[in-house]
This record gives structure tokens, C-alpha cells and sequence, in this order.
């Protein structure tokens, strides 16, 4: 009596979670540029309108990083805004 194994579908899976395991760190770094992009866009309008600004006096004042692997920073530096 002879017993035959097709592991085939194993090899295929474990493939499959190599490539997904590899592309995780392209996700990671795609995620974190494009939050840098929209977070500058986002924060250069939102704080205008919150504290009745124009933007031209804000958004160059903006600046974002990243801090660490996992983490993005906004920060606004410059001299205060006359009130």
C-alpha cells in the first residue's frame, strides 16, 4: 500500500505568503509618502479656515517628516502669525 502526497497547493500558498510578505514594506513606505503629501495639502487648508488666516501665510510655515520607521510629523515653525 503506497500513499501519495500533492503537496502542490502548499508550495503555492507558502509562495504566495513570501510575495505578500515582501510587498508589505513597499505598502508601508507607499502609505507613508502619500500621507506626507495629503498631510501638508490637508493641514494647509484646515488651518486657515480653523483660525481665519490666509493660506499664503501658513502653508509655507509647514513642514513634514517622518520620526521613526512607522510615524509622520507635521510641524509649523517660523515666526508667530500677527494677530
Amino acid at each position: 500500500m503506497s500513499v501519495d502526497f500533492d503537496i502542490g497547493a502548499a508550495l503555492r500558498s507558502a509562495s504566495t505568503l513570501e510575495r505578500v510578505a515582501g510587498g508589505m514594506e513597499r505598502v508601508r513606505q507607499r502609505a507613508v509618502s502619500t500621507l506626507q503629501r495629503r498631510l501638508q495639502a490637508e493641514a494647509g487648508r484646515a488651518i486657515p479656515a480653523r483660525f481665519n488666516v490666509q493660506p499664503k501665510y501658513v502653508k509655507p510655515r509647514l513642514s513634514v517628516d517622518t520620526e521613526g520607521r512607522n510615524a509622520v510629523l507635521l510641524r509649523g515653525s517660523g515666526k508667530p502669525l500677527e494677530a
